[in-house]
């Protein structure tokens, strides 16, 4: 089974993202919003199915709101990550966030 993450819908609003983020500011707006697609598509990649849903994909509802909060805990710290460390990225690889990938662990499909 695979899903087609490049239509994926963001699973994260840019208000709870910049919440979570403490950004009060516009001028990131595009790169917050670029970063939640990206780990929206990372997740739904993780997981093999679709998380908010739409044409040609079942996800767990209509809405962000309807993702479950695990799901939706992973991306927004996944986002802060990329967020803050949006200039190391460049200057070599990025390490992986220890113990965070369990909080898709219940929603994966083991085969």
């Amino acid at each position: 089974m695979s899903v087609e993450v490049s239509t994926a819908l963001p699973a994260v609003t840019l208000d709870e993202a910049k919440l979570h983020l403490r950004v009060e500011s516009t001028a990131d707006d595009d790169l917050i919003s670029a970063l939640i697609l990206a780990c929206t598509q990372m997740a739904e990649h993780e997981l093999q199915r679709g998380l908010v849903t739409r044409e040609g994909t079942e996800g767990y509802g209509d809405s962000p709101e309807a993702v479950p909060a695990a799901i939706r805990q992973w991306i927004l710290v996944h986002v802060a990550y990329y967020y803050e460390h949006r200039i190391s990225a460049t200057e070599g690889a990025l390490s992986p966030l220890p113990f965070v990938s369990a909080l898709l662990d219940p929603f994966r499909t083991w085969t």
